[in-house]
């Protein structure tokens, strides 16, 4: 059995891959161009996910020192980033309520542009996310700075995740409309802010509530008429 080394999505990383099947084509055009194409067919030897891995190859794309450099595509994409295991969760509780399943959908499509390294896309996303939990919550002030500053005094974030919503903000304007693209990293930063406010604002809550209802309430032990209240060391 052949193996080979290559992303899984399931198991978030580089694994062990069983070469189930693989084909390749190549040819040539004149003397100074040459190109080669190989399909995979990939099974994950931890989770037995299977994949498509499909590697090109052209003679142009080199190194410095000559060494080639393949381009190398994944179906279904490469996933940098796992949605959280909440969202589920919020998916069932939003499903009757038409204002609200906006937000799941768009997180959706968020995810679906992550997925396949549509940056920009994503930022846009995330901006219009958050700007519909803040209209959940205290409603539309006018303009953003309205919206989070109501957010804030609500209590719903601190004053420092107020600070971050409103980078997360300038980077959605950046991108619309000053040619910004963020880095992978600078889109998972953006991403994290989201989701900590997500989960913060939808999902503790409700943990929270569910966990009060278990919690037992405390006993108020009353005392007889003319008992004296019991003194230190009794």
């Amino acid at each position: 059995m052949n193996t080979t080394k290559s992303f899984c999505n399931q198991c978030v990383g580089e694994r062990n891959h069983a070469v189930l099947h693989s084909e390749t084509e190549s040819g040539s055009e004149d003397d100074s161009y040459h190109w080669s194409v190989e399909n995979e067919t990939l099974k994950c030897l931890g989770c037995n996910t299977v994949s498509l891995r499909r590697t090109i190859w052209e003679s142009p794309a080199t190194d410095e020192n000559g060494n080639p450099l393949p381009s190398v595509a994944h179906y279904p994409p490469a996933m940098f980033r796992r949605q959280p295991t909440w969202i589920p969760d919020l998916t069932v509780r939003f499903f009757f309520d038409d204002d609200k399943t906006f937000i799941t959908d768009l997180m959706h499509e968020l995810y679906i542009c992550i997925q396949n390294d549509c940056r920009r896309s994503a930022t846009m996303a995330v901006r219009a996310l958050l700007e519909q939990v803040m209209i959940d919550k205290v409603g539309d002030q006018g303009t953003f700075a309205k919206n989070i500053g109501e957010f804030q005094s609500k209590g719903y974030i601190s004053t420092i995740h107020q600070k971050y919503l409103e980078t997360v903000i300038d980077a959605g304007h950046a991108t619309m409309h000053r040619a910004y693209k963020p880095s992978k990293d600078d889109l998972i930063a953006l991403v994290n802010i989201a989701e900590s406010v997500i989960e913060a604002v939808y999902i503790n809550e409700h943990r929270a509530d569910g966990l009060k209802k278990r919690i037992p309430p405390k006993t108020v032990t009353k005392r007889r008429s003319g008992e004296q209240p019991p003194t230190a060391g009794q």
